[in-house]
């Protein structure tokens, strides 16, 4: 009996031994059981295809991007004005075929001994493909000017006669002209050969009494040189137009003369 309890007393002992040097030395034991990890989050769904953008990698810088459009803005305008230079723009495209009408004065005293008048044009013209800059027109003109005046001769009733004429003028002219834009002004000028088909009406009178009236025909060669500017407005162009035109006069009634005159005249010219 008195071993079996020096026996039990000894295991008791060694168990409490074994406990102490486990909690001596690290490791000994195994570790308690870890606690779950919790499961990872879903993953974000994948940029849209584009440049990639690293990590690290400074914002886009808003002055730049400033930058880039007013550069782009720039080049659109230099764009813009290098066409109206060259080429006109949109919405200024010069026409090919232009009609026009035409209604002013006509101003002879620099030249002639005839009267103000008015003046009637119709003119048709036709622009070349180089930029529709260059091109020729065909004008036909109406105009009668008047003059008069008091003659001595011995052989008339009184000794003098008054006398009236009225000069009309049916004129078919050619110019070559060249017009140059400058947005919604056009300014243009040429120079170009006219035929005058002239029809001269003299009567009078002499000692209380009329004189017979007499007329003369004829058709002679003259130039003309226009010089003029358009505005846009509407379809067309609002024209001012000053024209120089020249030709002799040598009729019986009315001597060594010429219908050298100047005119200005207002019209719309229509583009197609």
């Amino acid at each position: 009996m008195r071993t079996q309890t020096i026996v039990a007393v000894g295991i008791v002992l060694a168990g409490l031994g074994v406990s102490r040097l486990a909690q001596a030395i690290p490791g000994a034991l195994p570790a308690p059981e870890a606690a779950p990890e919790p499961a990872p989050a879903p993953a974000a769904d994948p940029a849209p295809p584009g440049d990639p953008v690293l990590v690290g990698d400074p914002a886009p810088d808003a002055s730049a991007s400033g930058s880039a459009s007013a550069s782009a803005s720039a080049d659109v305008n230099m764009s813009v004005s290098a066409d109206s230079d060259g080429a006109p723009a949109a919405g200024k495209k010069l026409a090919a075929i232009t009609v026009a009408l035409k209604f002013g004065g006509l101003f002879p005293q620099p030249f002639a001994e005839l009267g103000t008048s008015y003046l009637v044009t119709l003119e048709g013209g036709y622009w070349f493909a180089m930029k529709r800059r260059l091109g020729v027109t065909l004008e036909l003109g109406y105009t009668a000017p008047t003059a008069s005046g008091s003659e001595s001769d011995a052989r008339v009733p009184g000794g003098s006669y008054d006398w009236d004429l009225q000069q009309r003028e049916l004129i078919l002219g050619a110019s070559v002209l060249y017009r140059l834009p400058m947005g919604k002004l056009t300014v243009y000028g040429g120079i170009g050969p006219r035929l005058f088909m002239l029809d001269s009406h003299v009567d009078g009178s002499a000692g209380g009494q009329a004189i017979k009236e007499s007329t003369e025909q004829s058709t002679k060669f003259g130039f003309g040189v226009p010089i003029g500017a358009g505005f846009r407005l509407g379809p067309g162009d609002l024209v001012g137009e000053l024209l120089m035109a020249f030709s002799s006069l040598d009729h019986k009634v009315t001597g060594d003369a010429n219908t050298g005159a100047l005119s200005f005249s207002l019209g719309y010219r229509l583009g197609f």
